[in-house]
């Protein structure tokens, strides 16, 4: 079996290992989550008309601070809500395998031992996206 074959079959591994699964549960609950949903897309407008006006030659900076105060609620909804904790928990799990599975490869390849319990988190991400403009 080469390499690429053994690769596709680790894929189908991934796929059905429980984590994922939750993950991908954590997300369709999002999705449906019409509350959620509905803010997501205010949030999302609300970004696009600060971006608007913040471009405009002579921006009202009293329809800036109005919209600042609204995403800025919304951002704190959208983050305490039980799915969004529930996906961004499980999420953040699922990639924390995987980024170890990625490092065993790469070392391996460089023909460091596969075993070695050595690990660096190579991603330089910190788990919180308060400073992040996202993965």
């Amino acid at each position: 079996m080469d390499l690429v074959e053994m690769a596709r079959q680790f894929g189908e591994e991934i796929q059905s290992d429980e984590l994922y699964i939750k993950v991908r549960m954590d997300e369709q609950k999002l999705e449906l989550d019409e509350e959620f949903q509905k803010l997501m897309k205010e949030f999302n407008e609300d970004k696009a008309l600060i971006n608007e006006e913040i471009n405009k030659e002579a921006p009202d900076q009293e329809i800036i601070e109005n919209l600042n105060k609204s995403i800025s609620e919304k951002y704190k909804k959208i983050s305490t809500n039980p799915n969004m904790i529930s996906y961004q928990t499980s999420q953040k799990k699922f990639m924390e395998i995987i980024n170890r599975v990625n490092s065993i490869i790469l070392r391996s390849a460089r023909g460091e031992n596969p075993y070695s319990e050595e690990y660096e988190d190579s991603s330089g991400c910190s788990g919180s996206c308060s400073g992040c403009a996202g993965c």
